[in-house]
């Protein structure tokens, strides 16, 4: 007979299935004898608890003591409900009666025209250039923070955690 690598792996395949399954045996048995086990000490607690409370039953038989369950009134919630929604739209009320007093209040001040002094001299007019100058420097800074807060888009329209451009493929 001539020498074959596939016998030999098929033998050795065979040897592992024959040990895993006496293992797999083995500890099925053990595993059924702990279950068994267990299920004797689960009964033998059962009745222990049972021949404790017979004569516990015979001495006493009376019901302990139940504590009144208490009631609900539905008609007292639901006005409670419409109370809170009353007190909810007159709050609401009041709020918009102060916001609009308070927008009336300040429409004149935002359309009252501001007097400027007249830049004839070298301080106003240095006064007009550094405010244009911090005005310009506020624009900015918030230019480059609304750049910062952009996101990089794929120009395919599809950015790069979507399904479409996970299952893409990159070389064809």
């Amino acid at each position: 007979m001539s020498y074959s690598p596939i016998e030999d792996l098929v033998a050795e395949h065979l040897r592992r299935v024959r040990m895993l399954r006496t293992e797999f045996e083995d500890e099925r048995a053990r595993l059924q004898a702990k279950g068994d086990a267990l299920l004797a000490a689960a009964r033998d607690a059962e009745q222990r608890a049972a021949e404790q409370q017979a004569p516990q039953q015979a001495i006493g038989a009376q019901e302990p003591p139940t504590e009144p369950q208490p009631t609900i009134d539905l008609d007292a919630v639901r006005r409670e409900d419409q109370q809170r929604e009353a007190m909810a739209r007159v709050a609401a009320e009041r709020a918009r009666a102060i916001a609009e007093e308070q927008a009336a209040v300040q429409r004149p001040a935002l359309t009252t025209q501001q007097q400027w002094p007249p830049a004839d001299n070298a301080t106003a007019l240095h006064e007009d250039q550094l405010r244009e100058a911090r005005e310009a420097i506020a624009r900015s800074a918030a230019a480059r923070r609304a750049a910062e807060r952009v996101e990089p888009i794929d120009y395919d329209g599809y950015d790069q955690e979507s399904e479409y451009f996970r299952g893409r493929n990159w070389f064809g």
